[in-house]
């Protein structure tokens, strides 16, 4: 075990959540002294403002960029076999439906890439190429909701309690005697630097912690504390909030995680950019941030992950659905607010 691990102190900013309590799991796995690290967040293990705090999140192996592959098959073996983690992964298989040109060409598309992954996914994926096949495989769906509908079938997909899984890795962190800072001492105000070096962070009571690393993994709150100078989709940037009651995931342009340390402050690392796809990656997402901590991180998941200037296209949505404007949906009761300021 190097001394270094045994020595060093790391604060991890936004640990109640997906990315920051599976950083500080792999720390306490990778032999760094528990009383060393640092978890801070407003709500305690797990923190009612991660995405990732949830009744259900859906497991499954989809390749939306160059290294999903290679992440979600190391997940998927750790949901299946490590104690900490399998009791919470519901292996009930994964149907993924699309209707329309537009639709079936994507999900056609999909699943060839899943075909010539050369990872033996041809053997649990299957196309469902009609309503009574996919009935077959789901039948509490109704017949009349899916016409024209085409799906592709992974049997190795599934579901997972997703906070009773973060809730775990909080009792283990607790037992471990990592220290945990909630409320006001655990709210990040601001970094501490020092000539260009981040040596630690104040809360928003005024309280001051310091450590050799530190590492922002706030999701969706990143771009709120840092400026991430556009790294993020971030169309409301100085639109006024009136209300909140959305669940909110940090996008990224190309859907692949921000993970680097910051390109101004050193000892100051990035984990965020989840873009609604990285809950999956919970039991393993924390090693790759621990490697990129010690400068051991792989070239090829250094690159995805680094600085990457750029905003996107909030109207672009790269995902399923078009993108759409609150102000259209039903049940809207706001016209009082100018809609340009939304």
């Amino acid at each position: 075990m190097a001394p270094s691990r045994v020595n060093a102190s790391v604060i991890v900013v936004g640990g109640g959540g997906t990315i920051g309590s599976s950083t500080a799991l792999h720390l306490v796995r990778s032999g760094y002294t528990p009383s060393n690290i640092t978890v801070l967040d407003t709500y305690p293990i797990p923190s009612s403002q991660s995405a990732g705090n949830d009744l259900n999140k859906i497991m499954g192996i989809r390749l939306r960029n160059k290294v999903d592959l290679q992440l979600s098959l190391e997940a998927r073996q750790m949901w299946r076999e490590d104690e900490l983690f399998k009791e919470y992964f519901h292996n009930t298989g994964r149907l993924d439906c699309a209707h329309g040109e537009t639709g079936l060409a994507d999900l056609k598309q999909a699943y060839q890439a899943l075909l010539d992954a050369n990872a033996g996914l041809e053997k649990t994926t299957e196309w469902l190429d009609s309503e009574d096949e996919i009935l077959k495989k789901m039948p509490l769906l109704d017949r009349e909701q899916i016409k024209g509908w085409k799906a592709v079938y992974s049997q190795d997909g599934g579901w997972l309690a997703a906070a009773k899984a973060i809730n775990a890795i909080g009792e283990y962190l607790r037992d471990s005697g990592v220290k945990f800072g909630f409320g006001g001492a655990g709210s990040f105000k601001q970094p501490l630097l020092a000539e260009g070096v981040c040596i630690g962070v104040e809360t928003v009571d005024g309280t001051r912690y310091y450590a050799d690393k530190v590492v922002l993994a706030a999701g969706a709150w990143s771009p709120v504390l840092v400026d991430l100078a556009e790294q993020c989709v971030s169309k409301f940037t100085e639109k006024e909030l009136f209300n909140r009651h959305l669940c909110w995931c940090t996008d990224t342009a190309d859907a692949a995680l921000l993970m680097c340390e910051h390109p101004e402050w050193k000892n100051f690392v990035l984990a965020t950019g989840d873009s609604g796809h990285t809950f999956k990656l919970l039991p393993n997402i924390g090693k790759h941030v621990v490697e990129l901590l010690e400068g051991t991180l792989a070239n090829d998941l250094a690159h995805a992950w680094r600085w990457r200037p750029g905003t996107g296209d909030a109207l672009k949505s790269r995902r399923a659905a078009p993108a759409k404007d609150l102000s259209d949906m039903p049940g809207w009761k706001h016209d009082e607010v100018v809609k340009s300021k939304l």
